[in-house]
């Protein structure tokens, strides 16, 4: 009896081991589809982001993959994806020169 109850603990140990394996192997092919999206769009306005945010890389970068009011919630990525890269360059103008109407 008490062999069952220890290979019962093992077993659930198995399983969960193996359920998490799968989840983390689900998140990071997710996070790497995000990312290689996030890649493309970033091509296009990389040069006017990194202009408005004086050649800082990091921030440019939060900026463009977090959401923005400006935008109604939404990440300036998923615009830049959805085809709205002038919407998005004119807003990195309005920053620029600091005109928010």
């Amino acid at each position: 009896m008490f062999g069952s109850t220890n290979m019962d603990v093992k077993s659930r140990k198995k399983r969960l081991y193996r359920h998490l394996l799968r989840a983390t192997k689900h998140d990071c092919q997710r996070s790497d589809q995000t990312v290689a999206g996030n890649s493309r769009a970033w091509r296009l306005i990389k040069a006017d982001a990194l202009r408005v945010f004086e050649h800082n890389y990091t921030d440019a970068w939060e900026w463009f993959t977090t959401p923005a009011l400006a935008f109604n919630g939404m990440q300036p990525a998923d615009l830049v994806r959805a085809g709205d890269l002038q919407f998005v360059r004119n807003h990195l103008i309005k920053m620029e020169y600091c005109v928010y109407i």
